[in-house]
């Protein structure tokens, strides 16, 4: 597989702003088989914590995995899983 750059996520907030700069990778590397990044924090799921939802609405047919700021968590989409 493909593993194409890494989607900087580090210090963004809202979670508007995380989608839109993931997007706008993904735009821009239409021929990726993966995408990876990391630097989301949990606070930006209260709740929670992030879905796989929020990812599949972006890019649904490959796989994405994003890990957190502090390397305890991993965001992926459902192909992912």
């Amino acid at each position: 597989m493909d593993f194409v750059g890494n989607i900087n996520l580090d210090g963004l907030d809202p979670l508007e702003k995380c989608q839109e700069v993931f997007l706008a990778y993904v735009k821009s590397h239409i021929d990726a088989e993966v995408f990876q990044g990391s630097g989301w924090a949990d606070t930006l799921f209260p709740n929670l914590g992030p879905s796989k939802e929020i990812l599949d609405a972006i890019i649904p047919d490959r796989p994405i995995a994003l890990v957190s700021y502090d390397d305890h968590s991993l965001w992926v989409n459902s192909l992912t899983l």
